[in-house]
């Protein structure tokens, strides 16, 4: 029997996981150990192990120990808490008889760290594992286990509370505070919310805390047990709970014999100890009747209350709180000082109200306004005021009011000092703007377009209709705002003969800037060349002559004004209205060589010969188709 244990233990001692069959809430007093099967081997050096046959398990802590199966282990005391983070862990590799390795393995490697010694793993194997943790599955996660070990902590549970910018509001003879909120932290229970100190028969209310410790409660306080003008502060405490780990080793109850050390083992379950937690809060409250201030968000009538608005109030002595506006008047309780109002977000369909209100309340519950002079003016309570969101559609178009036109640079101004420009595209612009009256000016046209001087005004009301003034002076409704540009004329340039006035085809010319930059080329033809030109001056020049004519080597020196007239300048420098540009060539000279008579006598009798000789063809041909 005694060999037949040694055997098994070269295996199995090295890790085992023993089954129990005992609860998990508490751990047992004792439980007795079951049988096991055989593990593969992933470690060299850590071969023939074994699991337990059902899941409850546990893990041998000593190497080389006498293990007897089927005997009791009885609960010995609490071990390190890194063990917690191995049998918590999870390796996940989808093999369970792998995961169950790896684990084991780590509690033996972790038992040798906190004794500082290679007693379960031996050093070889220790390197083996970390030079192989990059490559291989089963030592990473060997390893990360026992790092992960070595650094864990158990985290206490802790209480959040929040009653930053929480506020109290007035409510048929009560104040109730707005939801204060609560977060909790490894916390497993709450257990009660209540007042420490407080004003008479104030209480608890609206409570929504669940066992995580996440929620919010409120506290509603007795105007009436409050002294006007005085501060209480509020003091309440959050009880709860949160669970401490524990992890366990046994022992083995009957020992055959007194002289051998048989196996102990840490069980795989973890158990926790429930302990108490509080978090103590307040928060501060001040009776003032008479300092209320009605702050009211509307529309431009000033009637209605206008929903979605964000606001910003400040004051002295750090004071800064915001809501979001209802469809009812905003009421704060405010002690006597300057404060200031601002909106931050605009209501939906509403322009943001960029204008700081600044007012004062006095200890008579007085309000006074400061006004664009700088003077402090009564008023019954204050007003910001939105007016809606007028979208306003603006056309640059060609002269079909049809097309858009990019490229154009166009100005928009307005009262109260709007100014705002863009340049066109091949889609309609559209601009928010608040009622009243603009005007639209452009102030660089398209290219190939001229300017349009016309200046535009129109009218914007509160309901969005769009009114254009027409050349009466009359405002005339309209579906949007239209600019149009009418195209720039074309100026037509003429390669003519000097002689037969005729147009002349095959000479280059090109148009040039005064800086030498070439603008357009082309070779001429039969009929007129036209050409579209910005501003400016030009020079017109022919770089080569067409066939049988002589290089016209003059240039032409015109400008074009922003309408597309064109003027040439003359012999003296002045520009003069014009037409069109001509460029005239005359036809080379040719001469014939003289052989003792007149050349031009010669020229005329080789024309006579030519033409004689061409009869005769005409006349042979003729008798020819006779004949035959």
């Amino acid at each position: 029997m005694k060999k037949f244990i040694k055997t098994f233990l070269i295996g199995i001692l090295g890790f085992l996981g023993l089954a129990v069959g005992v609860s998990a809430d508490t751990p047992p007093e004792e439980f007795n150990v079951w049988n096991v099967e055989p593990i593969e081997a992933y470690v060299p050096g850590l071969e023939g192990w074994y699991k337990p046959v059902n899941d409850t398990v546990v893990y041998c802590l000593e190497e080389g120990l006498t293990y007897i199966p089927n005997t009791t282990y009885k609960l010995n005391s609490q071990i390190d808490d890194g063990y917690i983070y191995i049998i918590e862990s999870k390796p996940n590799t989808g093999d369970e008889r792998k995961d169950y390795y790896i684990k084991s393995i780590a509690v033996w490697w972790y038992k040798d760290y906190l004794n500082n010694n290679n007693r379960n793993i031996s050093e070889a194997t220790k390197n083996y594992i970390i030079e192989h943790k990059d490559t291989d599955e089963v030592c990473k996660k060997i390893y990360e286990l026992v790092e992960g070990a070595k650094k864990y902590k158990q985290k206490a549970g802790s209480f959040t509370i929040d009653t930053k910018n929480v506020n109290f509001k007035e409510d048929n003879g009560y104040y109730i505070s707005d939801k204060i909120t609560v977060t909790g932290s490894n916390i497993t229970s709450v257990k009660d919310i209540k007042l420490t100190a407080s004003p008479k028969d104030s209480t608890i209310i609206n409570k929504s805390v669940n066992a995580k410790g996440n929620g919010t409660f409120q506290i509603k306080v007795p105007v009436s047990s409050l002294k006007n003008g005085e501060s209480y502060e509020i003091k309440f405490t959050i009880d709860g709970t949160y669970a401490v780990k524990k992890v366990f080793d046994y022992v083995i109850k009957y020992k055959p014999n007194k002289n051998i050390n048989y196996q102990d083992v840490a069980y795989g379950q973890i158990f926790s100890d429930p302990k108490d937690v509080s978090k103590t809060g307040s928060i501060t409250i001040k009776r003032a009747d008479e300092l209320k201030v009605r702050i009211s968000k509307t529309d431009i009538t000033g009637e209605k209350e206008v929903p979605g608005a964000t606001l910003v109030l400040k004051g002295e002595n750090g004071f800064n709180k915001s809501w979001v506006s209802t469809n009812e008047p905003h009421y704060e309780v405010l002690e006597p000082g300057i404060y200031t109002l601002t909106e931050t977000i605009a209501p939906k369909g509403y322009i943001l109200n960029t204008t700081t209100i600044t007012f004062k309340l006095n200890e008579d519950n007085t309000v006074y306004e400061k006004d664009s002079k700088g003077n402090w003016v009564k008023v019954d309570y204050i007003k910001m005021i939105n007016e809606k969101e007028l979208t306003v559609r603006i056309s640059k178009t060609d002269i079909t009011g049809e097309k858009e036109i990019p490229g154009a640079t166009l100005v928009l101004k307005g009262e109260n000092g709007f100014n705002k420009s863009w340049v066109s595209t091949n889609e309609p612009h559209y601009e928010v703007l608040k009622a009243g009256i603009y005007t639209l000016t452009e102030t660089i046209a398209p290219k190939g377009y001229i300017l349009n001087t016309t200046t535009i005004t129109f009218k914007l009301d509160n309901d969005g209709n769009v009114y254009e003034k027409n050349a009466t002076g009359e405002f005339v409704k309209v579906d949007y705002i239209k600019m149009i540009n009418l195209v720039k004329p074309a100026i037509n340039i003429s390669k003519l003969d000097i002689d037969t006035n005729e147009y002349v085809g095959g000479a280059e010319l090109v148009i040039k800037n005064l800086k030498g930059e070439i603008i357009a080329s082309w070779t001429t033809s039969n009929e007129s060349h036209y050409v579209a030109l910005e501003e400016g001056e030009y020079v017109l020049e022919e770089v080569k002559a067409p066939y049988g004519y002589i290089l016209n080597s003059d240039p032409v020196y015109f400008k074009v004004d922003n309408d597309g007239n064109l003027f040439v300048k003359d012999a003296n420098g002045n520009y003069t209205s014009t037409n069109g540009l001509i460029i005239y060539n005359k036809m080379e000279e040719i001469e014939i060589p003289a052989t003792g008579l007149n050349s031009t006598i010669t020229y005329a009798l080789g024309t006579i010969t030519l033409t004689f000789g061409a009869i005769m063809l005409y006349k042979n041909e003729k008798k020819y188709q006779i004949n035959n």
